[in-house]
């Protein structure tokens, strides 16, 4: 049996993420209203045809540069929230790994993962579907360890709703920038609308990532108070021993289950050893 290495507080990392979230939504809500402001004037400036859009020429280069900086604001925003991000990402996973020794991927996959095209639409989703699985089974098997009052949240649904709407803006935000062509002054209008709508859906996504890292964060101190205690240490040698001597895993020990087939499969039959 591998002894357990030492994880790392994460609540300071969780907290900054939570704080740059917070600061991203608001950033991005401002953004929007902009973005808006900016498609009424091209609306307004382009209503009179081609004669009306000459006379206007420099107004509506004005509304371009609102929204080059709108954009440039933007951007900044999200480097600045995706570093905080990550960093917390990583370090989660990261104890994940160290305190379960289940973690289905390399911890140096919660930073990487990000940054490799078209595998980044699927891979951080991975890492935490994993670490919500392996933490959920954790507290399983210690159910009064949770903050007394509190019900443990369904980490799965959690964890899928704040990857869906990250996507959406994610994938929403590329194709405005990158995949999508304006002919007329109505296609402007029309795209200028359709930014500000996904840059409320960012915004939106942004709050709902502050909800997922709080409650993430609220698990791992569980684990981690577990760990402090030695509970976890000994009920992973009640395992080893029970395992030596060829006993059969309590029903309500099973640790890391799988739905294959529409059967319940145990990957391991012990919780606690790496597979």
């Amino acid at each position: 049996m591998k002894p357990i290495q030492t994880p790392y507080h994460n609540g300071s990392r969780a907290k900054v993420a939570i704080y740059a979230m917070y600061a991203f939504a608001v950033g991005y809500l401002v953004l929007s209203i902009a973005i808006f402001y900016a498609a009424s004037l091209y609306n307004q400036y382009g209503s009179g045809g081609l004669m009306g859009m000459m006379t206007n020429l420099s107004k509506i280069k004005d509304v371009d540069r609102l929204v080059l900086m709108a954009g440039f604001t933007g951007l900044v925003f999200l480097l600045l929230n995706g570093v905080a991000f990550i960093i917390w990402f990583y370090r989660a996973y990261l104890n994940y790994e160290k305190l379960t020794q289940r973690a289905a991927h390399k911890p140096y996959m919660a930073i990487l993962g990000w940054f490799i095209p078209f595998f980044n639409l699927w891979s951080p989703f991975d890492l935490a579907r994993d670490m919500s699985a392996g933490y959920a089974n954790v507290l399983r098997i210690f159910p009064d360890r949770y903050p007394a009052g509190k019900a443990l949240p369904n980490l799965k649904s959690l964890t899928a709703w704040w990857w869906g709407i990250f996507l959406v803006g994610s994938v929403g935000g590329r194709w405005l920038t990158n995949g999508s062509s304006a002919d007329t002054m109505d296609d402007v209008v029309i795209q200028t609308v359709l930014g500000g709508v996904i840059t409320l859906i960012q915004a939106g996504g942004a709050i709902f990532a502050a909800y997922y890292i709080a409650k993430m964060n609220s698990v791992e101190n569980a684990i981690f108070a577990i760990w402090q205690s030695g509970e976890f240490e000994e009920k992973r040698q009640e395992w080893w021993d029970r395992k030596q001597v060829g006993a059969k895993a309590k029903p309500s020990d099973k640790w890391y289950k799988k739905e294959e087939g529409g059967a319940v499969q145990t990957k391991s039959e012990d919780p606690f050893e790496a597979g």
